[in-house]
């Protein structure tokens, strides 16, 4: 008689807990505008494999949570938006390179001019 009682506890209290978990729509938000933080510093071109892999568990949590899949919805939300601040910052870091490296063009272009002007000067 126990075994019975025990297992059906144990049943009604995987419903329970199962019924009880509220769906994600704040972390999918919350991913949401990771994304579209990423894609404001050009993630797509910069970080791609990032933004790819952000979009893609962000798509896969809409699915679970149209599926009523709440507690895997959740993680893949959280994964995305992690996913996605990584997007963002491979994407500026690159950018911020990009742009050193134009300053640095710049440099030897005004270093090179100003070489050539100094020995048209002096004879």
């Amino acid at each position: 008689m126990r075994i019975p009682t025990f297992a059906g506890a144990l049943a009604l209290a995987t419903c329970l807990a199962c019924a009880s978990t509220p769906p994600p729509r704040s972390q999918i938000a919350a991913a949401e505008a990771a994304l579209r933080d990423a894609e404001t510093a050009q993630a797509q071109t910069l970080a791609t494999p990032e933004w790819n892999t952000a979009r893609d568990k962000l798509e896969r949590a809409r699915r679970e949570l149209r599926d009523e899949n709440y507690t895997t919805a959740r993680e893949l939300a959280d994964e995305a938006l992690v996913e996605a601040q990584l997007a963002a910052a491979v994407a500026r870091s690159e950018a911020a390179r990009k742009s050193s490296e134009a300053m640095q063009q710049t440099i030897r272009d005004l270093r090179d001019e100003t070489d050539r002007a100094s020995e048209r000067v002096i004879p």
